[in-house]
């Protein structure tokens, strides 16, 4: 009896066939010519369009438009700037006064506001809130001369001779020429019963050579 043949292995499929490739599907183009301009945008055009406005005259249309582009904005630091220039030179002080108090609540370190709105406290003879105010937005003016010199001369009102000396003398270490500052520092010293250093800060002020006709006077008696 022939043994039995094994059954024939069943013959191997073919695998199916690959799916076709398909092309990837391109993405949607975005237009970008349309796109919305960025608030801050619109506030810069307003900004250079106003001060377009004042440059040719038109003060009331420039100043509506700064005012227009600080709403937009209110961190816009060159409109603010311009908007202040020109309520002062108005003599608008009340609206320069907020509108500088307003800046400096957002960026404490323009030193330039600081001035405005402290010269514009003395106007209404509030002298120690505008060195209290000058003193808080300080650290920043630390090389600005004018500050410095400022401050030194509001002290001085308030008969703070020491600190008002101090500040003249950092005014003075920035720009040693300023006559006028050699005069308040040795007004100060003088109050402060600091005799030969006043002497010594009249004669720097004679010398600088750069006093008015009126300062050089009060120097040259206090000099005597």
């Amino acid at each position: 009896m022939k043994p039995a043949l094994p059954p024939q292995a069943a013959a191997p499929q073919k695998a199916p066939p690959p799916p076709e490739a398909r092309t990837p599907e391109t993405p949607p183009q975005i237009d970008k010519t349309s796109r919305t301009p960025k608030v801050s945008e619109v506030a810069d055009a307003e900004y250079r369009k106003a001060l377009s406005a004042v440059r040719r005259g038109s003060l009331a249309e420039g100043v509506d438009g700064l005012r227009h582009a600080l709403q937009l904005d209110s961190r816009h630091a060159q409109a603010r700037q311009a908007l202040l220039s020109v309520l002062v030179d108005q003599k608008q002080w009340r609206e320069a006064q907020t509108v500088a108090v307003d800046g400096l609540a957002l960026d404490p370190t323009q030193s330039s506001w600081a001035m405005i709105a402290a010269r514009l406290l003395v106007e209404q003879g509030e002298v120690a809130r505008a060195a209290e105010l000058l003193a808080a937005h300080g650290a920043p003016a630390e090389r600005n001369a004018d500050y410095q010199a400022f401050r030194g001369l509001l002290l001085h009102k308030l008969q703070r001779y020491g600190e008002s000396a101090q500040r003249y003398q950092a005014a003075l270490s920035l720009r040693p020429a300023e006559g006028r500052w050699w005069y308040g520092l040795g007004l100060s010293l003088d109050a402060d019963h600091r005799d030969a250093e006043a002497q010594d800060a009249y004669r720097k002020a004679r010398d600088s050579g750069t006093l008015p006709p009126d300062l050089a006077a009060q120097v040259a008696q206090k000099l005597r």
